[in-house]
């Protein structure tokens, strides 16, 4: 027995209809002559149960449906992704394709549909689930991006056209002349007579009509604005899923491809890990070395930072300052010599300040090199210690890298 199988998707559900063949998955025509020609073998006999291989129509169709989505044909994306989700329902990208095109094949203007993020939703599901190559799944989810930006696009432009003729819909008018109208009506009311009043009337009425059909007009763009603001805004956010998916696949890539490396090194590994141990053994006895010679730096640290005696002596002169110029605040209108006099001590002590606070200098000095050679003495102990840990860090940290490198 021979069945026809459709050129376009390898599908074989074609039906008759109005004396051509159509294929009920593409849609595709063919004339009684064409399906002669296509006629194939189509049945076997076989034992037991038949499983019907539908992985030719599946990859055809699955293949339209990303065409169709480039293309902008939403509506054809919709279909082919749909009937091809009959067949393999765990694929997500067709499942972010069939959301998509919901979200891009809407012609008149409407929010987000709930059924697209749905979708979008249970397609990031389904890419955690996916057994996929890595490389494929970061493929597929950088198809996903050209396909939001290409329903998003359509939908702004929707929204854009909709803006266009609802502006194009707006009268002249300003506030002025509804104002000028007014004020000519209260006129008339006061002095015209019967038809100059209800022409002024008239006047007025037709001003606010053309203010309330401005401003509903405005208020229907707005609510547009809203619409393609919210458009935008959950193209940001899927986009911002996909990077976070995107990072964790290169992380799984990078752990999987780090773990089947060392499964066929596992001595190797073994011999490494036990190297950096031993190295931070060491390293730790040897910081405790130093530790002890630290301490025998903090006497002569506590020597060189002591106090010298000039510091007593200018602290006293500081303090006499001090007293003398509240003394000299405290003085009446009447002891100008008194404050003179005090003034003058007070020029003669700050002339010491800089004297004393040169010898706390010198001092200090004297203290820091009377100590100096003690300290370059434990220093100089030290020193063969510390080389040591720089040493052993080196060879630890580059067996830390290389343990851990991506691979």
């Amino acid at each position: 027995m021979k069945q026809l199988v459709c050129e376009m998707c390898g599908s074989t559900d074609l039906i008759k209809q109005d004396g051509v063949f159509v294929c009920q998955i593409c849609g595709c025509k063919y004339s009684v002559e064409e399906a002669k020609k296509m006629m194939v073998e189509g049945t076997v006999e076989v034992q037991g149960t038949v499983s019907l291989d539908k992985s030719g129509e599946y990859m055809n169709l699955y293949q339209m449906a990303c065409d169709a989505m480039r293309d902008g044909n939403f509506e054809s994306a919709y279909n082919y992704s749909s009937k091809a989700l009959i067949i393999n329902s765990n694929e997500a990208e067709l499942i972010g394709i069939q959301g998509l095109s919901i979200l891009g094949k809407e012609e008149i203007v409407k929010d987000v549909p709930t059924s697209c993020v749905n979708a979008i939703s249970r397609m990031f599901k389904t890419f955690e689930e996916s057994q996929d190559s890595f490389d494929d799944k970061i493929r597929k989810l950088s198809n996903i991006t050209d396909y939001l930006a290409s329903a998003c696009k359509h939908k702004v432009e929707l929204y854009e056209e909709e803006t266009s003729r609802l502006n194009s819909q707006k009268v002249d008018y300003s506030s002025r002349a509804e104002t000028s109208a007014a004020a000519n009506l209260a006129l008339q009311s006061l002095g015209g007579n019967i038809l100059t009043q209800q022409k002024a009337e008239a006047d007025l009425n037709k001003e606010k009509e053309k203010r309330l059909h401005n401003e509903e007009l405005d208020s229907q763009i707005y609510k547009i604005s809203r619409k393609k603001d919210a458009v935008q805004r959950y193209q940001r956010e899927v986009n911002n899923e996909i990077d976070s998916a995107k990072r964790k696949i290169y992380r799984q890539k990078e752990k999987y491809s780090y773990d089947e490396y060392w499964k066929t090194r596992t001595e190797e590994r073994k011999s490494m890990e036990k190297d950096v141990a031993s190295y931070t053994s060491e390293i730790e006895l040897l910081k405790k070395q130093i530790a002890e010679f630290d301490k025998e730096k903090e006497p002569i640290l506590a020597a060189i930072s002591a106090s010298v005696p000039a510091e007593a002596t200018l602290e006293e002169i500081k303090e006499s300052i001090r007293t003398l110029e509240n003394k000299r605040a405290n003085l009446g209108m009447l002891k100008g010599r008194e404050r003179k006099r005090i003034t003058l001590e007070i020029a003669d002590l700050r002339e010491k300040i800089n004297v004393y606070e040169e010898e706390v200098k010198r001092q200090k000095n004297d203290l820091k090199e009377e100590n100096a050679t003690k300290l370059a003495a434990v220093e100089e102990k030290i020193e063969p210690y510390r080389k040591k840990v720089d040493e052993l860090l080196e060879k630890k940290n580059a067996i830390v890298v290389e343990l851990n490198k991506a691979r």
